[in-house]
Parts: C-alpha cells; sequence; structure tokens
C-alpha cells in the first residue's frame, strides 16, 4: 500500500467538507468572571454558521482500519480547521449539545456531542 500524498489528502479534504450540509452554533468558553455573590461564571463566544454534520449516538467511524467509537447522542462533523473543545457548547437542528470528546480524523473534525442546556451566559 502507498502512503497518501499530500495532493491526495486535500482533495479528500475538500470531498469531506462538501458534505457538511448542516449549519450550527458553535459556544466556546472564552472566559470567567465573578458575580458580586463571588460566584464564578463563564463567558463564550459565539460563532454562527459553521458548516458541520450531524449524526446520531453509536457512529462507529474507521480510519486506516483502526476502529475509532465516538459514543454520546450525536456525533458533529466539521473542518479540520474549526476550533471546537471539550468545554463548548452547540446548537443544530434547534437542539443544544455539550461536547464531550473531539477526534481529528483524516479529512473532519469529530465531536461526541451529550444533549445539555446551554450554561446561563451563552
Amino acid at each position: 500500500m502507498f502512503p497518501i500524498t499530500d495532493g491526495e489528502r486535500e482533495e479528500l479534504r475538500r470531498a469531506a467538507e462538501q458534505t457538511l450540509f448542516e449549519l450550527c452554533t458553535i459556544y466556546s468558553s472564552s472566559s470567567s468572571y465573578q458575580d458580586e455573590y463571588g460566584q464564578t461564571h463563564q463567558a463564550f463566544t459565539e460563532t454562527f454558521d459553521v458548516p458541520c454534520g450531524v449524526a446520531p449516538a453509536g457512529e462507529s467511524q474507521s480510519e486506516r482500519e483502526q476502529p475509532i467509537v465516538l459514543t454520546g447522542d450525536a456525533v458533529l462533523r466539521v473542518r479540520l480547521d474549526q476550533s471546537i473543545s471539550v468545554h463548548d457548547y452547540v446548537v443544530v437542528r434547534g437542539k443544544s449539545y455539550q461536547v464531550d470528546g473531539v477526534f481529528d480524523g483524516l479529512t473532519v473534525r469529530r465531536a461526541a456531542l451529550k444533549i445539555a442546556a446551554l450554561p446561563e451566559g451563552a
């Protein structure tokens, strides 16, 4: 088996990005602050209209014959250059989710999502 060239990898990424048919909003944890009672709260930055794809829970993928299982309520796919982490929240298809895990594949970044209400301040 021959290794994938950079040109072939870029072609695969472009093809994968063309399958991101949904638009989602990502709420990224940007800072924390204390209220007048001394309680710590998170502040969030919103990123609107992020191209994404979402699939039901329990989706397992294979990257180069290595099994990868992402569990949660849903699996989100975004471009590899899209910033997303386990402290973020996502709204897609009218539902809000908390990111539970992130995995970079060959062509897209996948995030395991769990249904959760948006936190105060988001």
